[in-house]
């Protein structure tokens, strides 16, 4: 075999084994972005998970005051009958029972005062459960319009990428051993070659 015989040889294998090595690498930069992007999708569901518990516990947090206020409506409740006991009792004297009526308007006022308060805790509860019901909802869209399809793509598209490395990985061992026995073809002509010339 002839010097330029070997170079047409050469080039030509190069020229085989150019295109399998950039399928090669650009199945390895498919994969690494992958990785990169399943990486990603791990922590946004991370996210997704503390911003759930948070709810779930500013949830429960608002069940406990309810469930005080109703007690403290209760309590009300009570005094406002202890109260009407008191006037009954009263009304035996004249004078004892304006003192205590006085006494039961001051109450009364109290009671107002205490159940307008109690009125701006219930507003500002129900405004904090419409919040927390729109938030859960906007999590809820969010997961089922853009990261369940985003998952779901990456996951159709993951399996073709990782059998098309597989096949580029046996097509590569098998070139391998091609141009190996083709060296070793092209070692054992020269060395006739040489030996023919002397």
């Amino acid at each position: 075999m002839t010097h330029e015989e070997f170079n047409l040889l050469s080039e030509l294998l190069d020229s085989k084994l150019d295109p399998i090595k950039q399928d090669v690498a650009q199945t390895k930069q498919d994969i690494s972005e992958l990785r990169q992007d399943v990486s990603e999708l791990k922590q946004d569901v991370s996210v997704l998970k503390l911003d759930m518990a948070q709810a779930k516990q500013d949830i429960s947090e608002l069940k406990q005051d309810v469930s005080e206020l109703k007690q403290d409506v209760s309590e009300l409740k009570l005094d406002m009958a202890q109260a009407k006991q008191d006037i009954s009792g009263l009304k035996q004297d004249v004078s004892e029972l304006k003192q205590d009526v006085f006494e039961l308007k001051q109450d009364v006022s109290e009671l107002k005062r205490g159940m307008a308060q109690l009125d701006a805790r219930v507003s500002v509860l129900e405004t904090d459960m419409a919040q927390v019901k729109t938030a859960v909802f906007e999590m809820k869209a969010c997961m089922e319009g853009h990261i369940l399809p985003c998952i779901k793509i990456l996951a159709e598209n993951y399996l073709p990428a990782a059998k098309r490395y597989e096949a580029a990985v046996v097509d590569l061992e098998i070139v391998k051993a091609d141009v190996e026995l083709l060296k070793m073809t092209v070692k054992d002509h020269s060395r006739l070659l040489q030996e023919f010339v002397h």
